[in-house]
């Protein structure tokens, strides 16, 4: 896969294409982690996000917002600070989606506990399918819309996202 740098992945996690680059995303993430924490062994890039989320928990993870803020910030966008802000708020929960972004209830008839996170005005729902003694995470990301007569997230008819 191609290794991209800090303000690629953050002009990517702000356009529609965010869904589909899911996967270089992760991988990318993983190198920043691993540059920051300097690790005598770095995870492999296919690692998992337990994995992700031991090495953000052992890591100095502000050192991979210092890189984000730094390559943005020394551009000529307007929207400089606001894009570093949804970096950071985005590469905070990379590692482990489900430990920082909070359930929320979507349709009985899906068998999964739904997180997701607004982004750019877009809701973005990752599964894990409860049917899984251990809860394997699935690393299944779809649209979703807010039903505003019943404050939950319903996936959007027609709209099987996967990453």
């Amino acid at each position: 896969m191609t290794a991209y740098t800090a303000q690629q992945i953050v002009k990517f996690l702000i356009l529609e294409e965010a869904i589909q680059l899911y996967d270089e995303f992760h991988e990318a993430s993983i190198r920043l982690l691993n540059e920051a924490n300097a690790t005598d062994t770095p995870l492999p890039e296919d690692a998992e996000p337990d994995e992700i989320l031991a090495l953000i928990n052992s890591s100095n993870v502000d050192s991979i917002y210092d890189t984000i803020y730094a390559e943005i910030e020394g551009g000529e966008d307007e929207d400089a600070i606001e894009r570093a802000e949804t970096a950071r708020e985005i590469i905070r929960t990379c590692g482990d989606l489900h430990d920082y972004i909070p359930t929320v209830n979507t349709s009985p008839e899906l068998d999964v506990t739904t997180r997701a996170i607004e982004l750019n005005g877009q809701w973005v729902c990752w599964d894990v399918d409860l049917d899984d003694e251990e809860s394997e995470w699935m690393h299944t990301a779809r649209l979703a819309k807010m039903d505003e007569a019943t404050g939950k997230l319903v996936l959007i008819e027609g709209e099987d996202n996967a990453a």
